[in-house]
């Protein structure tokens, strides 16, 4: 269990970037040193052609945002948090938008959801001034 950025508890994951991050966390512990910042949560898993990467953790709360072409393999799902604060994408084959979710999700970024449904927009202009 460790300290994860968004949620007041120590949260269980099971992944290995997660264990690297416990570790980290211990280390600070042992020698007293200031904790490390928490890292976003993420996935990865590789299946047949897809590799599919997941940060921040799906609350299903509301429809997610689709960007991408699902039918190619290659697309990305955006969710959001009741605030418009990006809570968590999961990816296809989209490394680019996995890293630029995976960033927004660590800046707790609002996003303007029409224009991340919209993949003729760069992503990056899809975050809102706070």
């Amino acid at each position: 269990m460790r300290p994860l950025a968004g949620h007041p508890h120590r949260v269980r994951l099971e992944s290995i970037p997660s264990a690297v991050e416990q570790a980290k966390q211990a280390a600070a512990a042992i020698t007293g040193a200031p904790a490390p910042k928490s890292e976003v949560a993420w996935f990865w898993s590789d299946q047949f052609d897809l590799q599919l990467k997941i940060a921040g953790l799906v609350r299903p709360t509301r429809p997610a945002i689709v960007r991408g072409d699902t039918d190619s393999g290659k697309f990305a799902l955006f969710h959001l948090g009741a605030d418009d604060h990006l809570a968590a994408v999961e990816t296809s084959n989209a490394a680019a938008l996995f890293m630029a979710g995976k960033k927004m999700i660590g800046n707790n970024s609002l996003v303007d959801a029409a224009m991340l449904a919209d993949a003729a927009v760069d992503v990056r202009q899809c975050v809102r001034p706070q």
